[in-house]
């Protein structure tokens, strides 16, 4: 049995300050966000929100399924879509393909929401797990980032089936998102 000599051990006190405070992304925009969630001035927050809001527009298949954005905070984005009979399974529950779908969006777009302009993001891996049937009026993915980096961002999303107001956790994603340049509009 090898023993480690003191040059080899690692101290506690020596990994101080190598990591950072999880509430707090790091600069990846241009401009700085604060911990508080909130950015610099109302113009740049209101940037984000167009930026993010006009990409979501152009998404064909989250336009057919009747999705909406219902919330853009820097590293957080909810999106939630109704329930139809067309995109239902055998057993009318909401088909697992559209929790997928809006999971995968909204953590994208919250991956998305921590970068500038000129970047945008593609998914490189994404795992589900469906933890129960999802009925209702409606399903909501609430995306959020992991970890945060310069080139691919770990992220996830939750997702709830709303019956009458009341949720039910049904899935969770996690997945990590890449960035690349920003395609022209």
């Amino acid at each position: 049995m090898m023993h480690a000599t003191r040059s080899h051990r690692r101290h506690p006190a020596a990994l101080r300050g190598t990591t950072q405070d999880i509430g707090t992304p790091p600069r990846l925009c241009k401009s700085p966000l604060r911990a508080t969630g909130k950015m610099g001035n109302a113009g740049r927050m209101d940037d984000l929100e167009t930026r993010i809001r006009t990409s979501f527009d152009r998404q064909g298949m989250l336009v057919t399924l009747g999705a909406t954005l219902l919330d853009i905070t820097p590293g957080k984005v909810v999106i939630a879509v109704p329930i139809r009979p067309e995109v239902s399974q055998q057993q009318g529950y909401a088909h697992g393909g559209l929790a997928f779908a809006i999971g995968d969006s909204a953590a994208g777009y919250s991956a998305l929401s921590l970068l500038d302009a000129d970047s945008e993001v593609v998914t490189s891996e994404m795992a589900i797990h469906y933890l129960a049937p999802g009925s209702g009026q409606r399903l909501i993915a609430r995306g959020s980032v992991i970890k945060p980096g310069k080139r691919m961002l770990v992220t996830q999303a939750d997702v709830y089936a709303q019956d009458q107001g009341k949720e039910r956790h049904i899935a969770r994603l996690t997945g990590t998102m890449v960035r690349v340049p920003a395609s022209p509009a």
